[in-house]
């Protein structure tokens, strides 16, 4: 196995994007989760929360792993490139900008959503070997296996195919 297989996760980045997803900022500050985090390494966690209303995080009483957390930021690039893994909801723009910069990512999704488009991409990027999802009920045992589980590179897709597309749809060609 390559390095990339064989990391550490000592900085975890968690991000809900835009929505509230208190039930992920809940597992993972939950002491089940936050245990699975430390058996692999997390020494240090920053949690996007968005709009979400967990009271929990501001009132932690943990010094480790240290935990950040806030809202919202212009644009979540600096917590991405500083992370080793990333924990994110099934949001299309939060996956592929984790993947973009190559990093491990666990996929959490929301169950609780009626027709869940959102587990529809995180099982479609599962199936091509990309990243791997998990609910919120069984992120702590998928968090302990993370390490040991296979995963390959994302490759961006090429953008003349879907110009290509458009062009042939729009009958611009």
């Amino acid at each position: 196995m390559n390095a990339f297989y064989l990391q550490k996760y000592f900085r975890l980045f968690v991000t809900v994007g835009s929505t509230e997803f208190d039930n992920l900022i809940a597992a993972v500050t939950s002491d089940s989760v936050l245990s699975a985090l430390k058996s692999i390494g997390v020494g240090e966690i920053r949690l996007q929360i968005g709009r979400g209303r967990h009271e929990s995080v501001s009132n932690l009483q943990i010094t480790e792993p240290s935990i950040v957390f806030y809202r919202y930021k212009n644009s979540l690039a600096e917590d991405l490139k500083w992370a080793d893994l990333v924990i994110s909801h099934a949001g299309a723009a939060s996956c592929l900008e984790a993947l973009e910069l190559e990093k491990p990512l666990l996929v959490v999704v929301n169950d609780s959503l009626l027709d869940n488009h959102q587990i529809e991409l995180a099982d479609r990027l599962s199936k091509d070997g990309v990243l791997h999802y998990c609910t919120v009920g069984s992120l702590a045992d998928t968090v302990r296996l993370f390490p040991s589980l296979n995963r390959k590179r994302w490759k961006a897709g090429d953008p003349e195919i879907f110009v290509t597309w458009l062009d042939k749809i729009f009958n611009f060609s």
